[in-house]
């Protein structure tokens, strides 16, 4: 979620307060189990692909 909400792995890393590549390994590790790659790049920034933004309107806040 972080991820989408600061639209960059880095910066989402900066938030978490992890390294770039903690996140990258993790966004790896998910593409895989949900055979999705989850974000796309959209120039400077990465944008959630269809999917995800489905599993997130479903998701309860």
């Amino acid at each position: 979620m972080t991820v989408l909400e600061e639209n960059s792995v880095s910066k989402a890393a900066e938030r978490l307060g992890v390294t770039q590549s903690a996140v990258s390994h993790t966004l790896d590790k998910l593409r895989v189990t949900f055979d999705d790659p989850l974000f796309v790049r959209s120039g400077l920034s990465i944008d959630a692909t269809r999917r995800e933004w489905v599993g997130l309107k479903n998701k309860p806040l």
